[in-house]
């Protein structure tokens, strides 16, 4: 008989095995005639040669007797890695990297997803909770700011009272903003205007605003002939109030009229209502040069074109200022403007702007020192 019926013979590899236990598979259908013990043990010889060839598999001799009926041979068991016996018994199973690639997969439980939602959701409402009373706190506290504001202002409703009674420049003098600027500028003015004093009846409203990053409060009042005057007080650093005397009678050093017929050539500071247009004609067709305004007085009918370079501070100033205006009153917007006529023009409603001296009709600061 061939080699592979000497058990005490050493294995080959696993080739040499396989090729010989085909040869014995053959030889055992070719002999009809043989035992069927020998065919069995030579089966078993090389069965064995396949198996050690792997060196993961340990053979263990099944010592227990077995009946005529029972196949011999040896049992295998798992010694390393229960997968390699497992591919050995199904070789066609199919294998998961994954399952095995780090240990066995996590799966995140549902449970948990919803606890971090409602965290989530909780700090969010905790945090919009927390923010509405600081609003409120600071709306609260704006209010508190203009309250205190107008209660700070010393004998607010005393100093207008004493303001509009008052019968004499002198007496006026004492509750007025910038007292040595204005005064001059009163006594002229009440050269040709009547000091009409009248008594305060009551106090409409107060509303705090700033100038400037300065405080003032509009004062509005009814007096004792049925009319209504509306005055723009400052809160000194001392906390006196002083009425804009200015403001209170639209001051202009000539009148709108008498200025467009006297046509003079000084710069004058004008109490104005300002729109821009698109009026280039004449000396100013240049419109890459000049800016045009269309300018009136409070009770004048006569409108005029005020022109101004474009690169002069004056320019730069009311192009920034238009600019910025979210919404502009159809009448013009309150400035006070130097302006003066040109000496020699063919547009005889030609003005030009010198100096923006301020953005509404209350002086803040004076006008030779800049707002």
């Amino acid at each position: 008989m061939e080699n592979g019926n000497n058990p005490n013979e050493p294995a080959g590899d696993g080739l040499e095995d396989e090729v010989d236990s085909q040869k014995l598979l053959k030889k055992w259908r070719s002999m009809g005639d043989g035992t069927l013990e020998a065919r069995r043990r030579e089966l078993e010889e090389a069965e064995l040669r396949v198996l050690n060839a792997d060196d993961d598999l340990v053979l263990v001799l099944d010592e227990a007797p077995r009946s005529a009926d029972q196949k011999a041979g040896p049992k295998i068991e798992r010694q390393n890695d229960a997968d390699v016996y497992d591919l050995l018994k199904n070789k066609n199973a199919e294998v998961d990297l994954e399952d095995d690639w780090g240990g066995s997969r996590r799966v995140v439980p549902v449970g948990w997803i919803f606890l971090v939602a409602i965290v989530i959701l909780a700090a969010l409402f905790w945090g919009g909770a927390r923010i509405r009373p600081n609003v409120e706190e600071v709306a609260a506290a704006q209010v508190d700011e203009n309250a205190i504001l107008i209660e700070s202002v010393t004998n607010l409703d005393d100093v207008v009272s004493h303001y509009l009674s008052a019968e004499s420049v002198e007496e006026k003098l004492k509750w007025v903003r910038h007292p040595e600027r204005v005064e001059p500028l009163m006594r002229e003015y009440y050269q040709t205007h009547e000091i009409a004093p009248v008594e305060v009846v009551e106090v409409l409203s107060r509303a705090p605003r700033s100038f400037s990053s300065r405080p003032f409060v509009m004062v509005s009042v009814r007096v004792q002939d049925g009319g209504r005057r509306l005055l723009v007080v400052e809160q000194g650093e001392s906390g006196v109030a002083r009425v804009d005397w200015g403001n209170d009678v639209h001051y202009m050093p000539m009148a709108w009229d008498e200025f467009i017929a006297q046509r003079p050539t000084e710069s004058l500071d004008m109490r104005v209502r300002v729109v821009p247009v698109p009026h280039y004609v004449y000396d100013f067709s240049d419109e890459a040069k000049y800016q045009c305004y269309q300018v009136t007085a409070k009770e004048g009918e006569e409108n005029l074109y005020a022109y101004v370079e474009r690169n002069s501070s004056a320019g730069r100033y009311l192009r920034a200022y238009f600019r910025m205006i979210s919404s502009r009153s159809s009448l013009g917007e309150p400035l006070i403007l130097r302006l003066r006529f040109p000496d020699e023009a063919r547009h005889k409603k030609a003005l030009l702007v010198d100096k923006v001296i301020s953005s509404r009709w209350v002086v803040v600061n004076d006008p030779d020192e800049g707002e």
